[in-house]
């Protein structure tokens, strides 16, 4: 009789963690069919099945917890710089921008291939592109982020991550 309530709670704490993974589980699933369905709108230029499909995608993602957001984050991201780079190859400049700046506060963070993305080109000259570029490079481009650090040393030129990864490799 004493060992009920530790039995039900356990059983209760062991099917909502099962539940939980179940869930991030289904969402991961839908979440990657859902990439290759917007990359082909994304190759077609179909802006209006994107934002369809990132409708639904938003739709079930809002109802996912914020741990569970932070771990599928990924998928908005890179939905949001994908539409963006439709709107700027058909010259919807407002639109990329929109797009782009929600990629970002998405968690998009990768500003060399901004740099290098062509799909980017119709945009690159607008004031607000720059300015997200700016910050993106803030957050985004680690070399410079070092550099502007307080304690970065433009002179040391030592050898220590290559003797850290293959010691044996290095003569000196």
């Amino acid at each position: 009789m004493k060992f009920r309530p530790l039995f039900l709670c356990i059983y209760l704490l062991t099917t909502s963690i099962a539940f939980g993974q179940g869930v991030s589980d289904m969402f991961e699933k839908f979440a990657i069919r859902q990439d290759s369905l917007f990359i082909v709108a994304y190759e077609q230029r179909d802006v209006n099945t994107y934002n369809n499909l990132l409708t639904d995608f938003l739709s079930k993602y809002d109802k996912l917890s914020t741990n569970e957001k932070k771990n599928f984050s990924r998928y908005l991201s890179g939905a949001y710089y994908n539409l963006s780079c439709t709107h700027s190859l058909l010259g919807n400049k407002q639109m990329a921008i929109t797009n782009l700046k929600k990629s970002i506060d998405a968690g998009y963070t990768n500003y060399q291939h901004i740099q290098e993305d062509s799909d980017l080109d119709s945009i690159r000259k607008e004031k607000e592109f720059l300015d997200l570029n700016n910050y993106l490079r803030s957050i985004g481009d680690y070399l410079y982020i070092l550099k502007k650090a307080d304690q970065y040393n433009r002179d040391d030129n030592r050898l220590l991550q290559a003797l850290l990864i293959n010691p044996a490799k290095i003569k000196i």
